[in-house]
């Protein structure tokens, strides 16, 4: 029952009146026994209860599926003259389960007697005594069975053609994260590969293309008379055609022939890129 308020001023308004309305009863047909033939309500805690917990698999539960299948620990040797790099990597892979550091170098002659005892080499490229590619080959010979991966800190897309000719499993960069060397560590020696097939692909093209270019070098430098490698040199010293000639007792008139002969042999149009050329491919050095 509702009663409008009246207001000021205006004629009283009637009384409103709502009326009710049956709402029609729905008849249903039950079998006998129904009530017994719904199943027994579960608590909802109960339900929850009784599913099982998903548990994500943690760094050790991995390192111990790797060690369960392999049956043996990763033996890494750390071959790098960088200690600020060498020595934190170094502790990081220690608290893996699954791998043991043999040793460090910062030499190749510091990692020759660890060689035959290492089922991982993660190498740098440039070393104090010689190029980690020497290094590689000679892990090759001396344990078929273990892996180089290579670790540097270069970007050059010359790199990775060198390493892998000369037997890496892969190259990485030294910025990428701990988690993922210790990964391609497992990886190689579960007996997986590193690279795709299209990037196989990729480096054969540039292995070839690399190979290519060190034999037109080659046959470039063959055509150089041993005068003008003398004179590329003295070049490299900053010498003048004046004192080029007076060194080699010849007139500035010769030495400017030889300079002619030399552009033209390099295929190059000044003296700049001759002698960027000789530094290059070692015929001259710069004292």
């Amino acid at each position: 029952m509702a009663t409008a308020v009246p207001q000021l001023g205006a004629p009283p308004m009637a009384e409103l009146v709502y009326d009710a309305v049956q709402v029609p009863q729905i008849a249903v047909s039950r079998s006998a026994g129904w009530e017994y033939d719904r199943p027994e309500p579960v608590p909802h805690w109960e339900s929850v209860k009784s599913r099982p917990r998903a548990i994500c698999p943690t760094r050790k539960d991995r390192a111990s599926t790797h060690t369960e299948q392999t049956g043996q620990m990763i033996r890494v040797l750390l071959v790098d003259d960088h200690l600020a790099f060498r020595q934190p990597l170094a502790f990081m892979l220690t608290r893996e389960p699954d791998i043991t550091i043999i040793g460090q170098a910062g030499s190749l002659a510091e990692a020759r007697p660890l060689l035959p005892e290492t089922d991982i080499a993660l190498i740098d490229l440039d070393l104090p005594d010689g190029e980690g590619i020497d290094l590689i080959e000679e892990l090759r010979s001396v344990n078929p069975q273990a892996i180089a991966l290579v670790l540097t800190g270069s970007a050059s897309s010359a790199v990775m053609p060198r390493a892998v000719e000369a037997g890496a499993a892969g190259v990485m960069l030294k910025t990428r994260a701990v988690s993922e060397v210790t990964d391609a560590i497992r990886r190689l020696h579960a007996g997986e590969a590193l690279l795709s097939v299209r990037e196989t692909i990729e480096m054969l093209r540039l292995i070839t293309r690399q190979r290519e270019e060190q034999r037109t070098v080659e046959a470039t430098i063959a055509r150089l008379t041993p005068r003008e490698r003398e004179v590329l040199q003295a070049l490299a010293a900053g010498l003048s055609d004046r004192e080029i000639a007076q060194q080699f007792h010849v007139s500035t008139e010769t030495v400017r022939t030889h300079m002619v002969n030399l552009l033209h042999k390099l295929e190059v149009d000044s003296r700049l890129k001759a002698l960027v050329f000789a530094l290059k491919h070692g015929l001259a050095t710069i004292n």
